[in-house]
């Protein structure tokens, strides 16, 4: 997606955003048999906060306009997008165990 979006491949880099929450939602939730069931899932097993679904949905849209009606984002929409996406999978895959180590190292109060 970072590469697309680099080679100015719009379409194609917004594609993967669009792509790439659904693998993750279905991953951790199954697969509901829609992007809306799937995401209200998501939601409710506790991997996004009752804000994020609203700025997913927007992300989903943008992609699948480029997928369905020959939709080209502008850059700034693409970086929004791919900010929504690092947001949900930082929390989902990184910054538990990160944030945990974080922790070890500091020292405790005395």
């Amino acid at each position: 997606m970072y590469r697309a979006l680099d080679a100015k491949q719009y379409r194609l880099a917004v594609m993967g955003i669009r792509a790439a929450p659904e693998q993750v939602m279905t991953l951790k939730v199954g697969d509901k048999g829609t992007v809306n069931k799937n995401l209200d899932a998501f939601q409710q097993g506790g991997f996004t906060s009752t804000i994020q679904p609203e700025a997913m949905r927007a992300t989903l849209n943008v992609g699948d306009a480029a997928m369905h009606r020959g939709y080209t984002p502008k850059e700034g929409d693409l970086r929004i997008a791919l900010d929504v996406l690092d947001g949900v999978c930082a929390a989902i895959f990184g910054h538990g165990d990160e944030a945990r180590k974080m922790g070890m190292r500091v020292p405790p109060r005395k």
